[in-house]
Order: structure tokens, then sequence, then C-alpha cells
């Protein structure tokens, strides 16, 4: 076939496609077709559904701090980046179990000796910890007391939660024999005593821990003394928490002993100067639970006592001298009654007066 130069130039074929390239718009020349709104949003990444994949570590992570021990297990296996996630707290549950087979001292030894390696935030603790004190009445009987002490010694390095364990230690005290016992508050006495001014007060547990003993036994006459002695070493805080319980136990030890052991007077005396010299914020409460020993104090000392519950009040502004002796008893009882429980504000002197019906006659006081 010859060479058509002229057919070559002038190719009707080549000019159509030159047209309709010329005539189709470009996609720069007109905007996307519209689409509905909610079509839109719902394609969109950042409005769908959240997903539990989708949640960032540290959430995880709280909602892990959140679950029962015994589920962190199940919790870990949800996936493998909530197993990775998780090996601190399947570290404590994997403690948490084997403190849950504990059956002699042996093994809590071991228990306490590797979880305070491995374990580093004393906080984390705590569940083995609360674990091997469930289980410390199933161990043999002769090994309990060296558990009691090694597991109560264990939860004093647990700064927060730690007291808790130890109140809950110091309640099994009625557990043990009556020997045992002693030894047992004798540890607790020292523990206690031990403590600095800034962690948690435990000496009122302590006080209470004098009624697992008989009333009859000489033992708490003997650790009321010991505590007594100590008071004057407590912050003042300290010392308003503690002399309520002290005056309840003393109240006890009146009713039980009457007007035959004179020490227990003796007792309240001293109880009574110690709560005195307290800054008027922290007398309330001892002055209180004082005032509910004077009735059971022998009947030549409680006139002495009233008169001085009344000096107190007057100090406060409540000057009981223009109410009726019928009714001064009463009056003294319900004030000193709501200071025990209460802290002693000057609201809640004008709603006992007011109550009492005596609001008229203290309106100057």
């Amino acid at each position: 076939m010859d060479f058509d130069l002229n057919a070559a130039l002038h190719d009707y074929r080549s000019d159509i496609y030159a047209l309709e390239v010329y005539q189709k718009p470009s996609a720069a020349s007109t905007p996307p077709p519209t689409r509905p709104a909610d079509v839109a949003l719902t394609d969109s990444p950042a409005n769908r559904p959240t997903t539990y994949n989708d949640l960032p570590p540290e959430v995880i992570l709280r909602i892990g701090s959140h679950v029962p021990i015994q589920d962190v297990g199940s919790f870990g296996a949800v996936n493998s980046r909530t197993y990775h996630l998780m090996k601190d707290r399947r570290t404590v549950w994997r403690f948490w179990r084997r403190a849950e087979r504990a059956v002699s001292l042996s093994a809590m030894n071991t228990i306490i000796w590797d979880f305070s390696g491995l374990i580093e935030d004393p906080e984390q603790r705590v569940e083995p910890i609360e674990m091997l004190r469930q289980r410390l009445m199933t161990l043999p009987r002769e090994e309990r007391v060296e558990a009691f002490e090694r597991l109560y010694f264990a939860a004093d390095a647990v700064p927060k939660e730690g007291a808790q364990i130890q109140r809950a230690m110091m309640a099994m005290l009625g557990d043990f024999p009556l020997s045992e016992r002693t030894l047992l508050f004798r540890y607790l006495s020292a523990m206690v005593e031990r403590r600095s001014p800034e962690q948690e007060n435990l000496w009122p547990d302590l006080a209470l821990q004098l009624l697992s003993f008989p009333l009859t036994s000489p033992k708490i006459l003997e650790g009321y003394k010991f505590i007594l002695a100590r008071m004057p070493s407590l912050p003042e805080s300290q010392q308003a928490e503690l002399i309520p319980v002290l005056a309840d136990l003393l109240f006890q030890l009146l009713d039980k002993y009457g007007d035959a052991n004179t020490l227990v007077p003796q007792l309240y005396a001293e109880l009574r100067d110690r709560a005195l010299r307290l800054s008027m914020p922290y007398q309330g409460a001892p002055i209180g639970a004082l005032a509910a020993v004077v009735s059971a104090l022998p009947e030549s000392e409680r006139s002495v006592r009233n008169a001085e519950m009344r000096k107190v009040l007057k100090r406060r502004g409540i000057d009981l001298t223009q109410v009726p002796n019928a009714k001064r008893d009463l009056a003294v009882s319900k004030i000193l009654s709501y200071m025990k429980y209460n802290r002693f504000s000057e609201q809640g002197r004008i709603r006992i007066l007011k109550n009492l019906g005596y609001s008229e006659a203290f309106d100057e006081a």
C-alpha cells in the first residue's frame, strides 16, 4: 500500500478523538457529587463506633485496675495486647493465687519474700497480703503466732491500705487462745508504738483489743495503763481519737467492778486531766465520752466530776447556772452527748440549746 501524506495529516478519526478530549470537563473544574450528610459521617473513620481495640493503653490499664483480682487472669486473656498491658496486674494475680493455696508458715514466708522482690509498688501487694490474712487461721496452730507477726510486718510496708489490713488482723486477736493473745497484744503494742505521727492512727484499734480479754483479767488494766502512759507522746489529733475509746472501756470496767477497784477512778482522773490539756478544737469528743463515765463513778465523786464538766461547758460559752437544778443534769447530759459524737461547733451549741428549750437563757452566754 502506498503512503498517503494527505490522509495522514487529515485523519478524521484523530479529529474526532481530539474533539471528545477537548469537550470532556476536567475533574478540577466541577465539584464532586453531593452526598447526604449522614452518609458522609457514617463513612468517616473518626465517627464510627469506638471498639475495645480502639482504646488507648492508658484506658485499658485504668479498666484493668478496677477488675477484681480473681478476674485478672480472664481479663488478661481478652487478646494479646491486653495480655501484655496487664503484665504487672497478672504478677499480682499469680501471687494472690499462691496465697489462696497457702497451708503453712513456710509457704507464707516464701510468698512474702517473693512478692517483696517482684512487686515494686507496695500498694499492689495488698491483695496477696489480704488473702494470706484470710488463710491465717487455717495454718497449723503452732505456726499461727509467728505467721501473724510476719504478715502484720509485711502489711506495715504498705503505706495506705496496709493499715486497713492491720486493723482486720487486730480484730482477729480474740480467735487466739488467751496465752497467745497476750503475746500478740505485746507485739501489736510495740508495732503501734513505733509508727510515725504521719502514719494512720492505730492506737484506738489497739485499745479496743483490750476487750478481747476477760474483764476480770489483769491484762486489761495492764494494757490500759501502758496506752495511757504513751498518750503524752501522741499528737493532739490522735489523743482526741484515743480518749473516747479509753473512756468507753473505763465505763465497762466501772460497770464490772463498781466501787471494788479503786484503780479505776484513778485511771478516770488521769484520762480526764489528759483530755483537759487538749486545745479546745480537740476537746469535744473526749469530754463527751468522759461525761458518760461520770454516771458510773462512785456517788461520792459524781457531784465533783459533774461540777468539773459544767466548768468545761462554761468555758465554751454555756453557763448552766441559769438553768434550774432539776433540768441542769439533763442539759449537761445532752450537750456532752453531742460533744462525744460531733465536733462542738457554734451551730451545734445553738441547735442543742434550742432543742432543750434554753435558747432565751443562753442568748447572752
